[in-house]
């Protein structure tokens, strides 16, 4: 609902600073190709769609994976309150563990590869433990990259999931082989 609100208010809308708008993000309004090639992202082009408002106008909005999962700027107070206001609701429905799936991507800087900035992403993890840890409920930052991030997050206290172990495990069923698995569990946190 806030991303179609934006889309049919565009300027006027309370959630347009929700969104991160290449216009305000990059120096010049759109990144250089030099700029889009140190982004670490999961497909060849920008990550990019374009916003089309009611008006007719358009423009690009950071979109990391598919066009219909437009990333958030965490930095904005309207996306903070959102944030604070699902996740409240979400323990006050019983929930215990939360996922954070793909979090390495929410720190976005001009000229880094904007994923698993630190040492932003730590204080972007801090704010959320402290909000959800005070309900007795349990992050779970969701990172599928090479294991020694994951060791990072567990030298810092952190749980940590990737998709590995679930591959891991039905290979074993599978196969009889606890070769892989058993290498896994000896070197993930």
């Amino acid at each position: 609902p806030q991303y179609q609100d934006f889309l049919e208010n565009r300027d006027a809308s309370p959630y347009c600073d929700m969104f991160i708008r290449y216009r305000d993000f990059w120096p010049n309004g759109a990144p250089t190709q030099a700029q889009v090639d140190a982004i670490y992202k999961r497909k060849q082009r920008a990550p990019s769609v374009t916003a089309t408002f009611a008006d007719g106008s358009s423009e690009e909005v950071w979109c990391t994976f598919g066009d219909d999962q437009i990333d958030l700027n965490l930095n904005a107070s309207v996306t903070k309150q959102y944030v604070n206001e699902t996740l409240t609701a979400l323990m006050n429905h019983g929930m215990s563990l939360l996922r954070l799936d793909a979090f390495a991507y929410c720190v976005k800087k001009v000229g880094s590869r904007c994923f698993f900035e630190e040492p932003e992403i730590w204080a972007l993890l801090s704010q959320i433990n402290l909000l959800v840890s005070d309900r007795q409920c349990t992050m779970l930052p969701e990172i599928h990259e090479h294991y020694t991030l994951q060791l990072k997050l567990a030298a810092q206290g952190y749980w940590t999931y990737d998709f590995a172990l679930p591959m891991l495990t039905l290979h074993a069923l599978f196969t009889g082989e606890g070769g892989p698995i058993k290498h896994w569990l000896g070197i993930c946190p």
